[in-house]
C-alpha cells in the first residue's frame, strides 16, 4: 500500500490507513505506525510486529447471532459455536477471535485445537458459560489464551479442568476461569500465566505436573488473582516462579494448601495472602520433599491460618510446612529467617479489599537484596525507594 517514504528512521506522512504500508498500518495524528491494539485492525488481530494480521488467517465466532453452518468462521458469518469454529484452525488459520457482544456463548462442546498446532485465542471477554467440564483442550504446539472468560457453576459443576493442556506451551493473559474442579490443568508444558484470575474452582486453580520434567523451561505464575479456591497452585515443576499474586481467602478448608511446590529451585517471592488457611496440618505454603533449594521471599501472609473449621487457632506453624526459611516476609508473628517481620501490613483499605500498602507500612522497603522483579501486581514499576515492598503491591 502506497504512501510516501520517510526519511530514513522517520515513519512516514499520512491521511489515513490506505497511505500506510503493511508493516506500519495505523495513520496516528498524520503519521504511520504499528498497530497496538488488536481492535485498531480490520481483521481484529494485531501481530507482535506491530502488522495486522489478514482476516484469511482469523475464525470468527460470534454468540447468540453467530452462524450455524457448519462453514462458518468468516467474519461476515462468524460461528454461533467456539467448539464448531475450533473445528477451522490449522497452521494456515490459527487465530481464533471472539467478536465482542454482551451476549455469553452456552450450551457448547469444548474446543479441541488441532493436534501440534500453534494457535492464539483472543475471547476479547466475551463469557463462555461451560455446559461440560472442558472448555478447551489442547496436545502440543504453542497455544496462547488472552482474554478468555470460561465459566461453570459452582455448585455441582464441573468435574474436569476448564483448560486442558499436554505438551507444547501455553501462555494465558488477562483471563478468568471461575468455578469447574480446576482452572487449568498443564501436563508437559512450559506454562506461564499472568494477569488473570482464577474464583471458585472446586479442587485447584492452577495444577502444573510433568513426569520426569526434561526439556521443561522454568514455569511463570505471576499477577494473578485466586480466591475461594482450596489449592490455588499446585506446582510440580522445577524452578517454578510463583510471584506478584493475590490470593485471598485460599485453602480455608481442611486437607488443603494454597500453594503446593513440589519441583527443586521453585521460588515464592512479593506474593499477598490474605484470610487464607487453616490448621489442617497441611500448610498454606507447603513444600513437598522435592521442592530443594525452595526460595521464600517477600510474601505477606495475614488473617492467615488464624481459625480452623472447628473454630481453634490460630496456628502459624501452619502458614509454611516442610520449606525452608522465608525470608524479608511478614506475617502475624516473626518467623526465623533474615528480614522477616511481624505486625499489620497497613493495607489501604482491607475491607474494600485494596492491599496496597500505606505509606507507614513495615512492608515498604522490606525486601533488601539487589535482585527481584522489575513490576508489581499492577505492573507498576518495582522498587520505589530503596528497596521492595512485600507483598503483591509496590507502594508508589
Amino acid at each position: 500500500m502506497g504512501g510516501s517514504a520517510g526519511t530514513a528512521g522517520t515513519p512516514p506522512a499520512c491521511e489515513d490507513g490506505s497511505e500506510c504500508d503493511d508493516s506500519e498500518p495505523i495513520c496516528d495524528e498524520g503519521t504511520c505506525r504499528g498497530c497496538e491494539e488488536h481492535s485498531e485492525c480490520v481483521s481484529l488481530v494485531c501481530r507482535p510486529d506491530g502488522a495486522c494480521e489478514d482476516a484469511s488467517a482469523v475464525v470468527y465466532a460470534l454468540a447468540a447471532t453467530g452462524s450455524s453452518d457448519t462453514e462458518c468462521g468468516s467474519f461476515d458469518e462468524p460461528c454461533l459455536l467456539p467448539s464448531v469454529a475450533a473445528t477451522h484452525l490449522s497452521a494456515a488459520r490459527p487465530f481464533l477471535v471472539f467478536i465482542q457482544t454482551p451476549a455469553a456463548f452456552e450450551d457448547f462442546d469444548a474446543m479441541e485445537l488441532p493436534d501440534g498446532v500453534d494457535v492464539t485465542i483472543l475471547g476479547n471477554l466475551v463469557e463462555i458459560v461451560a455446559a461440560n467440564a472442558r472448555v478447551v483442550t489442547a496436545n502440543g504446539g504453542i497455544v496462547q489464551l488472552d482474554e478468555l472468560v470460561a465459566t461453570s457453576p459452582v455448585a455441582g459443576a464441573g468435574i474436569g479442568s476448564s483448560v486442558h493442556m499436554v505438551g507444547g506451551t501455553l501462555r494465558v493473559r488477562d483471563s478468568t476461569i471461575e468455578g469447574n474442579q480446576v482452572g487449568i490443568y498443564a501436563s508437559e508444558t512450559d506454562l506461564h500465566v499472568e494477569g488473570s484470575v482464577f474464583i471458585h474452582n472446586t479442587d485447584v486453580g492452577i495444577l502444573n505436573l510433568c513426569d520426569g520434567c526434561d526439556g521443561l523451561g522454568s514455569p511463570v505464575i505471576e499477577r494473578n488473582r485466586f480466591e475461594g479456591i482450596p489449592v490455588a497452585i499446585a506446582a510440580r515443576v522445577p524452578g517454578t516462579v510463583i510471584r506478584n499474586n493475590l490470593f485471598v481467602e485460599v485453602a480455608t478448608s481442611e486437607y488443603s494448601q494454597g500453594v503446593l511446590l513440589e519441583g527443586d529451585m521453585s521460588t515464592l517471592e512479593f506474593n499477598t495472602f490474605i484470610r487464607s488457611g487453616c490448621c489442617s496440618n497441611t500448610g498454606l505454603i507447603r513444600c513437598g520433599d522435592a521442592a530443594l533449594g525452595a526460595l521464600l521471599r517477600g510474601n505477606i501472609t495475614f488473617l492467615s491460618t488464624t481459625l480452623s473449621e472447628d473454630g481453634t487457632g490460630p496456628c502459624y506453624d501452619q502458614v509454611y510446612v516442610g520449606c525452608p526459611n522465608p525470608t524479608y516476609s511478614l506475617s502475624e508473628v516473626t518467623f526465623p529467617g533474615a528480614g522477616n517481620v511481624a505486625g499489620d501490613p497497613g493495607f489501604v483499605d482491607d475491607g474494600s479489599g485494596d492491599y496496597r500498602l500505606t505509606s507507614d507500612s513495615i512492608a515498604v522497603d522490606l525486601v533488601q537484596s539487589s535482585d527481584g522483579p522489575d513490576d508489581d501486581y499492577d505492573g507498576n514499576p518495582r522498587p520505589v525507594g530503596d528497596d521492595r515492598d512485600a507483598g503483591a503491591f509496590e507502594r508508589q
